[in-house]
């Protein structure tokens, strides 16, 4: 027996009939919930910012020439975007959202600090190790141990 079909004139219900539970409402379909979407894993999430970086030092490629800064490599790296950043979660363990926020901090440093700051295919690794490092002291709250990142952003060496 449902509360609305024992409703007296009032619209109360006798105190005697069962209410409805939320179980009772689970054969009419829920609407659909606009704010749920999926959750890309790492490798996937890695590879999406990779390519975002990418596109951005394709757009600054030329601003080394107008104005290098201090993080400006003399040559262009060997290790592509994406194997830097599947190195970084390596050997640092920062939490995918690190990655994220870093990401939004090179956009912000590049619209509100004019072209020096933008990052070009000589500077990425430097400012995206930068990012993540800030990126994960204010999302994370616990300390890193500064040898992790500095593992993860060092080149390999030349020694046998």
């Amino acid at each position: 027996m449902l509360v609305e079909a024992h409703q007296g004139p009032s619209g109360v219900a006798p105190p005697h009939v069962p209410r409805r539970s939320c179980a009772d409402g689970a054969a009419r379909a829920a609407p659909p919930c606009s704010t749920e979407f999926p959750i890309p894993d790492d490798a996937t999430m890695l590879l999406e910012i990779s390519v975002v970086l990418q596109q951005l030092c394709d757009q600054n490629s030329d601003l080394r020439a107008k104005c290098p800064t201090i993080f400006d490599s003399v040559a262009k790296p060997t290790m592509s975007v994406h194997c830097y950043l599947i190195r970084i979660r390596r050997y640092t363990k920062f939490d995918s959202l690190c990655f994220l926020v870093a990401l939004a901090y090179l956009r912000r440093l590049c619209e509100h600090h004019g072209p020096s700051f933008c990052p070009t295919h000589h500077n990425i690794h430097r400012l995206f190790i930068t990012a993540v490092l800030v990126a994960s002291k204010a999302n994370d709250g616990a300390p890193h141990r500064l040898p992790s990142p500095a593992l993860a952003a060092r080149r390999p060496s030349r020694r046998s």
